[in-house]
């Protein structure tokens, strides 16, 4: 007796490795209206721009998942928002041996900051990075009172 529908899930790819296959992020369709796929060390890519984007409390059964309620702190706290990634990682994603979180201003004005996660993967020799844009908030103006 088969349950579900014949072929519903493709084979996991051989690319896959010990990263496994599961669901895109963020989460697309294809053309036949199933849910998009990944596998191997782009899932892990795309598990640290979720850990980037998504705020504390928003998994159900994970509430400290995420950095996202950084994204309203002053671009000045850089050094927390390094090491409050740095422990999410350590924390939730155990495909990771090792990781190293860079923070920089690229536009103080608009309150644009670059995230570089340097990372290496479970098993693998070669160390990688992921770059992303953050932005904090509004931008500070000054007021006279």
């Amino acid at each position: 007796m088969m349950l579900g529908t014949a072929r519903a899930l493709p084979a996991v790819p051989d690319t896959a490795g010990p990263f496994g296959q599961g669901i895109t992020y963020p989460p697309t369709f294809t053309t036949a209206g199933r849910l998009q796929l990944s596998s191997g060390v782009t899932l892990v890519d795309q598990a640290l721009l979720s850990i980037c984007q998504t705020t504390p409390g928003e998994r159900c059964m994970q509430p400290d998942y995420g950095i996202a309620s950084l994204l309203f702190e002053p671009v000045r706290d850089l050094d927390r928002t390094r090491v409050e990634l740095q422990d999410n990682i350590a924390d939730h994603e155990p495909r990771i041996d090792g990781a190293t979180v860079g923070v920089a201003v690229v536009d103080a004005s608009q309150n644009a900051v670059e995230i570089a996660i340097t990372y290496q993967p479970a098993g693998e020799a070669n160390a990688r990075t992921l770059t992303a844009p953050f932005y904090s908030g509004p931008a500070a103006t000054s007021t006279g009172v």
